[in-house]
């Protein structure tokens, strides 16, 4: 059944539950180049009772992720963002959250190549809504390629056509400050159901 916000809580049809997950941003490089791996941790998690992952769409800029880039480029990237969702799930009981983009400035530096991400994903989640716990558009957004009032205004554009294109709970990014106006200002008038 497919999670959802109910109120403060997140809840399928089994009822509320703590929604207890583990980043795993390296998981779709790993599920393409390094699979037992990624099994390994998820066997972890299953065997934990934890709920969901949290991956990366796309990363690489950052020398830490040398060897562990996950590009949007890839020839079969479709078929990797599907597959580690189907994998996930039907092996291990895991949802996933999905943060589109980890550097946008980098990996996705075009508007338009991000909207047909967003897309990509949107696609790749239809008939998996129960798999998917929810998506994120960008991690860390005012480092990652929407610094300024013009990349806010780009990410609320494309949390918007998320939120406009799935049933599934959809967050924004977090936020420079940690002040309720910090988040307002990036969550104001979206009607997504999660901050992160």
């Amino acid at each position: 059944a497919r999670a959802r916000a109910r109120g403060r809580a997140v809840a399928d049809d089994r009822g509320d539950f703590p929604a207890l997950g583990a980043s795993l941003f390296w998981a779709l490089w790993a599920y393409k180049n390094d699979p037992a791996r990624l099994d390994a941790h998820l066997k972890l998690l299953s065997e934990h009772n934890f709920d969901y992952i949290r991956a990366l769409g796309v990363v690489g800029r950052q020398p830490a992720w040398a060897g562990r880039v996950i590009d949007s480029r890839w020839p079969d990237y479709d078929e990797m963002i599907a597959g580690l969702t189907d994998h996930a799930f039907d092996h291990y009981g895991l949802r996933i959250e999905w943060t589109i983009v980890g550097d946008a400035d980098q990996m996705v530096p075009e508007s338009a190549d991000r909207v047909k991400l967003v897309d990509r994903f949107l696609a790749m989640s239809k008939g998996r809504e129960h798999k998917i716990l929810h998506f994120e558009v960008a991690n860390e957004s005012w480092q990652n390629g929407f610094e300024g009032a013009k990349g806010l205004e780009e990410l609320r554009r494309l949390a918007r056509r998320l939120d406009e294109g799935t049933a599934i709970p959809v967050a924004v990014s977090d936020s420079e400050g940690h002040e309720c106006a910090d988040h307002q200002a990036m969550y104001r008038g979206l009607e997504v159901q999660i901050l992160t």
